[in-house]
């Protein structure tokens, strides 16, 4: 925070608007790291209600495919989409059991802050 108030005092004296964009752009480019497109992606995944509503299904008890399928009433091809972005982005992981894969949330989904918080607060869903 202390940077960008520079940056905005250093803007604020600034007479050539072109200069004051640089070093916008400057400044976003900066704070654009890795965890910021992670953020970025995690909170695009749940975006969609239906990843969310299998998100939070699987944080408080975690299924298979067909579980989550029969359970939200949509096709299990629609299931494998939206559980395999989820696994994408790094919100859930699928373990073997059997012949089936049951899917949960990761450690990476439980450190972040976002929409799915209840399930740190409740204690649900960790490794």
């Amino acid at each position: 925070m202390e940077r960008f108030t520079k940056f905005v005092q250093d803007a604020a004296n600034c007479e050539d608007p072109s200069a004051f964009i640089g070093k916008l752009r400057e400044w976003l480019d900066s704070v654009r790291d890795e965890d910021f497109h992670s953020t970025v992606n995690y909170h695009k995944a749940l975006g969609n209600e239906i990843r969310f509503t299998i998100y939070r299904l699987v944080s408080h008890l975690p299924l298979c495919t067909c579980g989550i399928a029969a359970t939200l009433g949509i096709p299990e091809s629609n299931v494998t989409h939206h559980v395999k972005v989820l696994e994408d982005t790094g919100l859930v992981y699928g373990k073997k059991e059997g012949r089936y894969t049951v899917y949960m949330p990761t450690g990476f989904a439980l450190n972040q802050r976002g929409p799915a918080d209840y399930v740190i607060e409740r204690g649900g869903g960790k490794n």
